[in-house]
């Protein structure tokens, strides 16, 4: 059997274990708390990047097109250019041709009356 001086030991012992317990526990729960809040942070700051990544996709295809859109106008700006210019080149080509002729013929330049 169990004397009165030991049963007191053991219940001082068992509430020592309690306590223990409950301090732990309650470190523990802090902690879990803590945790969770930081969790929570990290995934609101990861939700609000994910938000700023879009749109920097929204903006660079914007930008893409943007750019697209205006290598094909000066391409466009480049062609008519060349047309140009080889329109040019005919013409001059076709004053060329009809100056020699006029002299072949012997023909006098035209006086504008003045």
């Amino acid at each position: 059997m169990v004397g009165p001086g030991q049963t007191v030991k053991i219940l001082l012992f068992l509430v020592a274990g309690l306590l223990t317990i409950m301090t732990f526990s309650r470190k523990g729960v802090k902690s879990l708390g803590q945790t969770l809040k930081q969790n929570e942070a990290a995934e609101e700051l990861l939700h609000k990047q994910q938000q700023v990544l879009e749109l920097f996709k929204i903006q660079h295809e914007q930008h893409k097109e943007e750019l697209d859109r205006l290598v094909k106008k000066q391409g466009n700006q480049n062609l008519e250019q060349a047309q140009l210019g080889e329109q040019l080149t005919l013409l001059r080509k076709q004053i060329e041709d009809l100056e020699k002729r006029h002299d072949e013929e012997g023909g006098t330049k035209p006086v504008i009356p003045g």
